[in-house]
């Protein structure tokens, strides 16, 4: 009996304490309302466990990202935010590369946005990384040219033979080849089928527009005014159709073949009464004043002119 008072005293002097015991002798361990039990069987007695329920969760546990107190420090702190799921997209703040946006979450579809939508370590829709290397607000992966500010979706088509609106072709109005090989884009070239025609070229004298200044314009002027075949810019005298590059010299006292002189065998220059050399020759040395002026004897045609020529010298037989 002396040994049961003993012990008697000394558990009513003792606390209960969470170690699984009946500390106090009331027969129960209950330092918690569990009992100090370990339900989980993780080591830790459920009045120091914080999750008596799941192995995962007890005191010196191994904090883990899945929105629980693994190591029962009274929160969730494997991240700073406290493993929550702040845009609701079903992935905890601890794993999600943007816990603000919804669009950006592990196992996500990447987009061309510019963002990391699968959290796969960047943004990759495209082996560039959706960048905007020029700048022109267009991302790499929507870009036709990345390099170039002038091409991005939505642009200006230009006549530079790029596709500036990236919709698949080089399209502005006229088109952007170079069907003549002078360089110069159709687009721009007044004439694609011919070389000769281009901006910038020297204005010649064909009746083209040479140079693409919406004018055939070479000096003297690119028209044919006396219907002779030949333009004023080549022509010695556009105002007479007798007169003309390659023409026929006669003696009339112009320019016929357009070489720079009248130059028709014998001469032309007249006298003082107005014969020509040239004509006196044609009339076997006559200048047969007395029935034929030197201007009469130039109109006719040779056969005639022969015929008058053997008149007059009969009539001097005569005399």
């Amino acid at each position: 009996r002396g040994w049961a008072d003993g012990r008697a005293a000394l558990c009513a002097s003792a606390g209960e304490v969470c170690d699984g015991q009946d500390n106090d002798c009331n027969s129960i361990a209950d330092f918690d309302t569990a009992g100090e039990v370990d339900v989980d069987l993780d080591g830790s007695f459920s009045c120091a466990d914080c999750d008596d329920a799941d192995a995962a969760n007890a005191p010196g546990g191994t904090e883990l990202c899945d929105g629980q107190d693994n190591d029962c420090n009274a929160i969730a702190d494997f991240d700073t935010a406290g493993e929550v799921d702040g845009d609701a997209d079903g992935s905890l703040s601890c794993v999600d590369c943007d816990d603000a946006d919804v669009n950006n979450v592990p196992g996500g579809t990447e987009v061309c946005d510019g963002q990391d939508n699968d959290c796969a370590a960047g943004a990759d829709f495209d082996t560039a990384g959706e960048v905007d290397a020029d700048a022109d607000g267009s991302l790499s992966c929507a870009d036709c040219d990345d390099a170039d500010v002038a091409n991005a979706p939505g642009g200006t088509e230009l006549c530079d033979g790029q596709d500036n609106d990236c919709d698949g072709e080089a399209n502005v109005e006229g088109g952007e080849q170079d069907g003549d090989g002078d360089g110069s884009l159709s687009c721009a070239d007044c004439d694609d089928e011919n070389p000769d025609n281009a901006p910038g070229n020297e204005e010649l004298c064909d009746g083209a527009d040479n140079d693409c200044d919406d004018e055939a314009n070479a000096e003297g002027g690119e028209l044919d005014g006396d219907g002779d075949g030949s333009l004023a810019c080549a022509d010695c005298d556009d105002a007479d159709a007798a007169n003309v590059p390659g023409g026929a010299e006669v003696c009339d006292g112009q320019d016929n073949d357009c070489d720079g002189e009248a130059n028709a065998e014998g001469g032309e220059d007249a006298d003082d009464a107005g014969n020509r050399p040239c004509a006196e020759d044609a009339a076997g040395g006559c200048s047969c004043q007395s029935s034929l002026s030197s201007g009469t004897v130039s109109s006719l045609s040779p056969v005639l002119l022969l015929m008058l020529v053997g008149a007059s010298r009969r009539r001097r037989v005569q005399h």
